[in-house]
Protein backbone atom coordinates (compact mmCIF):
# COMPACT_ATOMS: atom_id res chain seq x y z
CA UNK A 1 0.00 0.00 0.00
CA UNK A 2 2.82 2.42 0.82
CA UNK A 3 4.55 1.72 -2.48
CA UNK A 4 1.37 2.47 -4.45
CA UNK A 5 0.74 5.58 -2.36
CA UNK A 6 4.25 6.85 -3.15
CA UNK A 7 3.73 6.10 -6.85
CA UNK A 8 0.49 8.09 -6.83
CA UNK A 9 2.16 11.04 -5.10
CA UNK A 10 5.05 10.92 -7.57
CA UNK A 11 2.63 11.09 -10.50
CA UNK A 12 0.60 13.88 -8.92
CA UNK A 13 3.70 15.96 -8.34
CA UNK A 14 5.16 15.18 -11.78
CA UNK A 15 1.99 16.32 -13.55
CA UNK A 16 1.19 19.17 -11.17
CA UNK A 17 -2.08 17.67 -9.97
CA UNK A 18 -3.46 17.52 -6.45
CA UNK A 19 -3.32 14.17 -4.70
CA UNK A 20 -6.69 13.28 -3.19
CA UNK A 21 -6.00 11.49 0.09
CA UNK A 22 -8.23 9.82 2.66
CA UNK A 23 -6.44 8.87 5.87
CA UNK A 24 -7.73 6.57 8.58
CA UNK A 25 -5.45 5.99 11.58
CA UNK A 26 -2.25 6.43 9.60
CA UNK A 27 -1.37 10.09 10.10
CA UNK A 28 2.18 9.53 11.26
CA UNK A 29 2.92 7.40 8.17
CA UNK A 30 1.36 10.00 5.88
CA UNK A 31 3.26 12.86 7.48
CA UNK A 32 6.54 10.97 7.05
CA UNK A 33 5.80 10.32 3.39
CA UNK A 34 4.71 13.90 2.61
CA UNK A 35 8.19 15.12 3.54
CA UNK A 36 9.36 13.55 0.25
CA UNK A 37 6.90 15.72 -1.72
CA UNK A 38 7.51 19.33 -0.64
CA UNK A 39 6.11 20.68 -3.92
CA UNK A 40 3.00 18.53 -3.94
CA UNK A 41 -0.57 19.70 -3.61
CA UNK A 42 -2.84 17.61 -1.42
CA UNK A 43 -6.54 17.36 -0.72
CA UNK A 44 -7.46 15.50 2.44
CA UNK A 45 -10.92 14.08 1.84
CA UNK A 46 -13.27 13.60 4.78
CA UNK A 47 -10.67 15.21 7.01
CA UNK A 48 -11.00 14.11 10.60
CA UNK A 49 -7.69 14.22 12.41
CA UNK A 50 -6.38 15.32 15.79
CA UNK A 51 -5.75 19.06 16.12
CA UNK A 52 -1.96 18.72 16.08
CA UNK A 53 -2.10 17.14 12.61
CA UNK A 54 -3.61 20.30 11.13
CA UNK A 55 -0.60 22.31 12.26
CA UNK A 56 1.81 19.77 10.82
CA UNK A 57 0.03 19.78 7.46
CA UNK A 58 -0.04 23.56 7.13
CA UNK A 59 3.55 23.62 5.84
CA UNK A 60 2.36 21.87 2.67
CA UNK A 61 0.06 23.05 -0.09
CA UNK A 62 -2.90 21.25 1.42
CA UNK A 63 -6.67 21.57 1.37
CA UNK A 64 -9.05 20.05 3.90
CA UNK A 65 -12.42 18.70 2.80
CA UNK A 66 -14.92 18.29 5.65
CA UNK A 67 -18.52 17.21 6.06
CA UNK A 68 -19.10 18.31 9.64
CA UNK A 69 -18.06 21.18 11.84
CA UNK A 70 -15.44 19.15 13.72
CA UNK A 71 -12.13 21.04 13.63
CA UNK A 72 -13.71 23.64 11.35
CA UNK A 73 -12.52 26.51 13.51
CA UNK A 74 -8.93 25.18 13.38
CA UNK A 75 -8.65 24.78 9.61
CA UNK A 76 -7.36 27.86 7.77
CA UNK A 77 -10.40 29.06 5.84
CA UNK A 78 -8.43 29.62 2.63
CA UNK A 79 -7.68 25.87 2.70
CA UNK A 80 -11.19 24.67 3.49
CA UNK A 81 -13.44 22.68 1.17
CA UNK A 82 -16.71 20.99 2.06
CA UNK A 83 -18.32 17.76 0.97
CA UNK A 84 -21.78 16.28 1.16
CA UNK A 85 -21.07 12.58 0.72
CA UNK A 86 -19.93 11.49 4.17
CA UNK A 87 -21.35 8.12 5.21
CA UNK A 88 -21.82 9.39 8.76
CA UNK A 89 -22.59 13.10 8.24
CA UNK A 90 -24.78 13.26 5.15
CA UNK A 91 -25.34 16.88 4.36
CA UNK A 92 -26.98 18.81 1.59
CA UNK A 93 -25.20 21.80 0.05
CA UNK A 94 -27.56 24.04 2.05
CA UNK A 95 -26.51 22.31 5.29
CA UNK A 96 -22.87 22.95 4.49
CA UNK A 97 -23.52 26.62 3.69
CA UNK A 98 -25.31 26.96 7.04
CA UNK A 99 -22.38 25.40 8.89
CA UNK A 100 -19.93 27.69 7.13
CA UNK A 101 -22.03 30.80 7.76
CA UNK A 102 -22.49 29.86 11.42
CA UNK A 103 -18.72 30.11 11.75
CA UNK A 104 -18.88 33.59 10.18
CA UNK A 105 -17.21 32.40 6.99
CA UNK A 106 -17.93 33.52 3.46
CA UNK A 107 -19.59 30.80 1.37
CA UNK A 108 -18.23 32.30 -1.86
CA UNK A 109 -14.68 31.83 -0.61
CA UNK A 110 -15.31 28.08 -0.66
CA UNK A 111 -15.70 28.23 -4.43
CA UNK A 112 -12.51 30.24 -4.73
CA UNK A 113 -10.71 27.63 -2.63
CA UNK A 114 -11.87 24.94 -5.03
CA UNK A 115 -10.61 26.99 -7.97
CA UNK A 116 -7.18 27.28 -6.30
CA UNK A 117 -7.09 23.52 -5.97
CA UNK A 118 -8.01 22.71 -9.57
CA UNK A 119 -6.35 25.61 -11.41
CA UNK A 120 -3.08 23.71 -11.99
CA UNK A 121 -5.07 20.88 -13.59
CA UNK A 122 -6.35 23.19 -16.31
CA UNK A 123 -2.87 24.51 -17.00
CA UNK A 124 -0.93 21.27 -16.94
CA UNK A 125 -0.25 18.99 -19.86
CA UNK A 126 -2.44 15.93 -20.37
CA UNK A 127 -1.23 12.60 -19.08
CA UNK A 128 0.66 10.73 -21.82
CA UNK A 129 2.21 7.79 -19.96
Amino acid sequence: QLQIFNTCLNLAQKYNRPAHIHVVKAWHDVLAILKKYPNGKFLFHQFNAPNDIIQQLEKYDVFFSVSSNKNLNLIPFEKLLVETDSPTHNKTPCDIITIVENFGLNKYQLFQNFQKLIKPIKQSIPLKD
